[in-house]
């Protein structure tokens, strides 16, 4: 569990993956008009965005706000082991109401993440912009801008690596779209 201070970055894959999906971007919304990239600090975020930015020929914006849950202790811990721990258990099966040790919460994580996509969306009203984060921050924002129950947020279908999603706000609707660049 990489958390905030165990980030090796994007191995050679993971690079061409975005690269891929950068291509795609760029081939399947020619006539979009991204204004910038937002993302995440962390090593595996910012290079996802630098890879993204250079393909797509877009500015980036770095924001804290969109970084990672804090796994606190769990930094660094197999998988298997914290999934097998009492506490992981439970997070796993209905994280509501369950801090990581020495970490955060999921309500501490929508608190600091969904202003911030808020005020991503009034300034991309003449536009659309591109959020890098990571895929506890993300089922977090489509589960609060999809209704779905939170006890529930580990029963969201993973995101593929290498994949995106693209939530578009129209009026009071929201859609998600899922992007595969193979």
């Amino acid at each position: 569990m990489a958390g905030w201070s165990n980030d090796p970055g994007l191995d050679t894959d993971g690079q061409l993956q975005v690269r891929k999906l950068a291509e795609y971007i760029r081939r399947s919304f020619a006539y979009s008009r991204f204004e910038v990239i937002y993302t995440s600090p962390l090593p595996r975020a910012k290079q996802t965005a630098e890879i993204l930015g250079t393909v797509l020929a877009l500015p980036l914006s770095e924001d804290h706000t969109l970084k990672d849950i804090n796994l606190g202790d769990w930094t660094g811990q197999p998988v298997a082991t914290v999934a097998t721990s009492d506490l992981g258990k439970l997070y796993f099966r209905d994280p509501v109401g369950v801090r990581l040790p020495n970490g955060e919460g999921i309500a501490e994580v929508l608190e600091r993440v969904i202003p911030t996509i808020e005020l991503i969306r009034k300034k991309a009203i003449s536009g659309s912009a591109i959020v890098v984060s990571h895929l506890e921050v993300i089922k977090l924002i489509i589960a609060h801008y999809t209704d779905h129950d939170l006890h529930h947020l580990h029963r969201l279908e993973k995101i593929p690596t290498g994949s995106g999603l693209m939530v578009s706000f129209l009026q009071d609707k929201v859609q998600v779209k899922p992007l595969f660049a193979s």
